[in-house]
């Protein structure tokens, strides 16, 4: 108990107090300070430079360091009498930022309930009920009708391209014939709709793809000029980079293709925030297969539509999958998700009126993802201070610096007024 815990393997660095007699493993070091120095003076002390401890981490598959190098880690060790000055001092100022913090949270878990009760009432159509009473759309079994006809036109030309006119080759007599109608949704079990709308299954209205990885072993698949995205990169929501590329080498050697603008990218694996996530692609890209493609451009149905309702269906789509240890979605189930489709001119007015509610909290969540970067930075600064013999006084006469702490302003957060009244809920 108290000993202080040391990431020494995937990541090297971080640290904390061992809370009770315990056995650890091999990915953790335990320092045990001597006696008369306190356990959490080693822990700030090593929290302070924990970069540089860091920065020694060495290997191929992950970064780790030897128990040589963390005994040989060079800490400031503070005269006797400072030391218990400095760990209260840190303490209590991470104490303060702390319950700014804390304040921040609360913000941010309004803004996620503010978020999901504006989608909810989008894709149930309760945000454009007043819409519908003046205005009298195209039904959307109408619009579904002239996907399925784009739906069977654009396999045509991929499959006649891949299949024949890529290789030089003539296609036979009937080829047009292998296509296959995908199964409409049985809607016994789904919610009644608003008039004029349609459940749709999201392999039944749209191409589904899988993506892969071109081998890493080797070099001439990668650093080309095409956008690969990773999985990782669903967390952007809208990819307009991506960190890596492949060359068309890479691209040829894998079963992955390049996917236009406005695809849909949804996370199906990991235990992460990852899965259940989507993202759309804003430039051409192909991807990796720990994610599903949703080609929407195919069609007139905005992707902005399908990533929305995509989004408000998070935590459904997270218990969604297969696999015992594991849960993870695959591109059957991906295929078989409903979606409701409403009348085109519906579905871009839901759009436009989703996109000037959440602009205000998109606003106040940057303003929290700032906030918590310059806390981090804080602490680090007050930590910087402290070992360097500039947080407390080294005698009578001397004071020690002031140090600001967080103050989050959740002024940007919605009003509960404002979440009911625009959102309608």
């Amino acid at each position: 108990e108290d000993d202080v815990l040391v990431s020494v393997r995937a990541p090297v660095g971080p640290t904390h107090l061992c809370p009770d007699k315990s056995c650890i493993g091999r990915g953790l070091a335990a320092v045990r300070p001597k006696p008369g120095i306190q356990p959490r003076y080693i822990l700030w002390a090593i929290r302070a430079f924990e970069n540089n401890l860091a920065r020694q981490g060495t290997g191929t598959t992950f970064d780790s360091i030897s128990s040589g190098d963390l005994r040989e880690f060079e800490i400031p060790l503070a005269p006797s009498g400072q030391r218990e000055s400095i760990v209260a001092k840190i303490e209590e100022l991470f104490s303060n930022l702390d319950a700014g913090m804390g304040d921040l949270q609360t913000a941010e878990q309004q803004l996620e309930r503010y978020r999901l009760s504006v989608l909810q009432a989008a894709v149930e159509g309760r945000l454009t009920a007043d819409w519908r009473r003046t205005h009298d759309p195209e039904p959307a079994d109408q619009l579904l009708e002239r996907i399925l006809v784009d739906r069977r036109e654009k396999w045509g030309e991929r499959y006649k391209w891949e299949r024949y006119e890529s290789k030089r080759k003539e296609p036979p007599s009937g080829w047009k014939d292998r296509y296959t109608e995908p199964d409409p949704p049985d809607d016994t079990d789904l919610r009644e709709l608003p008039e004029g709308w349609a459940w749709s299954k999201l392999g039944h209205a749209f191409f589904v793809h899988l993506g892969a990885t071109p081998r890493r072993s080797r070099d001439d698949f990668w650093g080309g000029d095409i956008a690969w995205a990773s999985s990782s990169e669903i967390n952007q929501r809208e990819i307009t980079y991506t960190e890596e590329t492949i060359t068309e080498a890479g691209l040829e050697d894998t079963s992955t293709q390049v996917l236009p603008p406005g695809t849909l990218m949804l996370g199906m694996i990991g235990q992460g925030r990852t899965r259940g996530m989507v993202a759309e692609l804003k430039i051409p890209a192909a991807t990796s297969q720990n994610s599903a493609a949703i080609e929407v451009a195919h069609c007139s149905v905005p992707p902005k539509w399908v990533y929305y309702y995509l989004e408000s269906q998070y935590h459904e789509l997270r218990r969604m999958g297969s696999g015992n240890n594991q849960k993870a979605l695959n591109k059957g189930i991906v295929q078989e998700i409903p979606i409701p489709l409403p009348p085109l001119a519906e579905q871009k007015q839901i759009v436009d009126e989703v996109e000037r509610l959440l602009s205000v909290a998109d606003d106040a969540s940057d303003t929290a993802d700032r906030e918590h970067t310059r806390a981090d930075r804080l602490r680090q600064s007050i930590l910087k201070q402290a070992f360097s013999g500039q947080l407390v006084p080294h005698d009578d006469e001397a004071n020690p610096p002031t140090v600001d702490t967080i103050a989050p302003d959740a002024t940007d957060t919605p009003s509960s007024n404002d979440r009911n009244s625009d959102a309608e809920d």
